[in-house]
């Protein structure tokens, strides 16, 4: 009896020691980010560095430059971004199967993979630091809520300099998309030089937008200042919103004008705003379009 009691324990040991092993072999850090980020007023978070941010939206390190943030971390870094007279764009980097390969292997430790549709990029204007901001899912689920799955997705905030490159090249082609909306195939190559030789002036200049217009019905509209479709970043073709006849009309104008069919484009390309004036100007364009303004500008680039 004493013998059958050996062989038993020493079989028990044996297959406790396998699964340790194996649990080990296959270990899967528990990890979830259920919280959001921690609540800030406007007034500091504006005044935050790009380090002093990245370091309050930290909540683990994961690799390099790459740090695992809150569930809510779109909504703080969007508004960070905003504070800091930028904003934060969707894109999709060239390097984005390499950035998979590099960085999964790390994120399987995790239970997690990259979602490849959801990059977005921050740059300030002024400091030209970058950040962006990339979708992390999860493979399993949280919990349930009210009898549904819940998937424990969160983000991962990168800050690196290697990005910004091909930040700045997503949006490069975007502009040319939106660039030959203005003229026809044949014009094209002179009218690029045109609006190039306005975009690459150093110095101070003078400019005027057009930021409405007057339709066939008399009715007044705005050209709103942003005109990038956040939802269409899978499809270059359809980056920039479709416009109006009129405001299409108007638009032309200002970058046949000054290089740029909104301001807004002006300081993406960093130009800056040294001053304002008042001036109220209209333009007839025919019959069923108007297009107004009220506002001269000095730039400086």
């Amino acid at each position: 009896m004493k013998k059958l009691f050996n062989i038993f324990h020493n079989y028990s040991l044996i297959t406790l020691l396998i699964l340790v092993i194996t649990g080990c072999s296959n270990k899967v850090y528990e990890f979830r980010v259920n919280e959001t980020s921690k609540q800030i007023s406007n007034d500091e978070l504006s005044k935050m560095s790009f380090d002093e941010f990245y370091n309050f939206m930290k909540v683990r390190e994961l690799h390099m430059d790459k740090v695992i943030t809150y569930s809510n971390a779109y909504e703080t870094f969007d508004r960070y971004c905003k504070l800091r007279g930028s904003e934060l764009l969707v894109y999709t980097p060239d390097d984005y199967y390499s950035r998979i390969n590099n960085i999964e292997p790390i994120l399987k430790e995790y239970d997690r993979y990259y979602d490849g549709s959801t990059y977005y990029g921050c740059k300030l204007y002024d400091t030209k630091e970058y950040m962006e901001l990339v979708r992390i899912a999860s493979h399993g689920y949280s919990g349930l809520i009210f009898g549904k799955p819940v998937r424990d997705d969160t983000y991962l905030l990168e800050r690196n300099v290697i990005d910004k490159t091909f930040y700045n090249i997503y949006l490069k082609k975007f502009r040319e998309i939106k660039d030959a909306k203005y003229s026809n195939p044949k014009e094209y190559s002179s009218f690029k030089k045109a609006i190039d030789s306005l975009r690459d002036r150093k110095g101070s200049y003078e400019a005027f937008y057009f930021s409405g217009y007057i339709d066939e019905k008399g009715k007044s509209n705005s050209i709103l200042d942003d005109d990038i479709d956040r939802s269409a970043y899978h499809n270059t073709s359809h980056l920039y919103k479709q416009y109006e006849a009129c405001e299409y009309k108007c638009k032309k104008i200002n970058i046949q004008n000054n290089g740029y069919d909104i301001l807004k484009d002006s300081i993406r390309d960093n130009w800056t705003v040294e001053s304002k004036i008042d001036t109220y100007i209209n333009k007839k364009i025919d019959s069923s379009c108007t297009c107004v303004g009220d506002v001269k500008y000095i730039m400086k680039k």
